[in-house]
């Protein structure tokens, strides 16, 4: 491993603590070390700093370091590039990343001595009419947004109707984005490795739909029908449509491969951020 990329929260409070040491950390491991430039971040030297373009050129690693957030825009910026994502979380609750400050530095020895596993997670391609196209790691929503009056949101199904309803919205997830806001919404919660995309409702105006599971082979078509919302990717991207906007998920053609260096598996995961364990 010759080079690790960096792309930080600048509002996290550890932040400017933790990223000196690990840069100056990795430096000694003999890594180059890049960093995504943010305008907050004046605690390390400015020769470090690197474009979000730059990521996929120049790294062979991109470390993730805030909440599962900051993992979804550093997930956003390396793209196809097939460049592994290492999770440290600074936050609370993070799903995604998996490191802790406390297994910090034993984690990313382990990853410099090549003791690791890839998890590969499955990517949402999302198409305007316009050919413009989006991706998500987590999720895509259609939204009533800031109205507070519900949409009318239309479905098909490789071209076949499936549904016509009025709604707050709808979400459809990937497994990796089933802990998100689709469980929030009342969606299930899919092991990483299934091959599936989910439809969440957010409180539909009927009894009889509910959330579902499709296959990742299928094309959802989803076509606002009714009142004016926003269309959101990773709860990061947003854009305001209008009635007749509408767009396709496929499956995307590349996936986002996550660095495991710790023994958590999927359940323990489970049963400590959703506190299954008990009191």
């Amino acid at each position: 491993m010759n080079s690790i990329g960096i792309v930080v929260n600048p509002a996290k409070p550890l932040t400017r603590k933790i990223l000196p040491e690990v840069v100056e950390w990795l430096q000694k491991k003999n890594v180059h070390v890049l960093v995504l430039k943010e305008r907050e971040l004046s605690c390390i030297d400015p020769s470090l700093f690197i474009s979000p373009e730059a990521l996929n050129l120049k790294c062979d690693f991109v470390i993730a370091m805030g909440g599962d957030g900051t993992l979804l825009r550093a997930a956003r910026y390396i793209k196809e590039s097939s460049i592994p994502l290492i999770g440290v979380n600074l936050g609370s609750l993070g799903f995604l990343t998996e490191i802790v400050i406390d297994e910090l530095y034993p984690s990313l020895e382990k990853i410099l001595s090549g003791n690791y596993r890839i998890e590969e997670r499955i990517v949402l391609s999302s198409t305007f009419p316009t050919g413009k196209t989006f991706y998500a790691l987590n999720d895509i929503v259609l939204h009533m947004g800031t109205s507070g009056r519900i949409i009318g949101i239309e479905i098909e199904i490789n071209g076949s109707p499936l549904a016509k309803f009025s709604a707050d919205g709808l979400i459809i997830s990937t497994p990796t984005g089933s802990t998100a806001y689709s469980l929030a919404a009342g969606g299930p919660i899919l092991h990483h490795g299934v091959e599936a995309q989910i439809l969440t409702p957010i409180c539909p105006h009927t009894l009889g739909l509910r959330s579902m599971v499709f296959s990742i082979d299928e094309e959802i078509s989803i076509r606002l029908v009714k009142g004016k919302g926003i269309f959101v990717v990773d709860g990061q991207i947003t854009v305001e449509v209008n009635e007749t906007f509408s767009f396709t998920v496929t499956k995307a053609d590349y996936k986002i491969l996550l660095v495991r260096a710790t023994q958590r598996d999927f359940y323990e995961i489970l049963r400590t951020k959703l506190n299954w364990g008990g009191i």
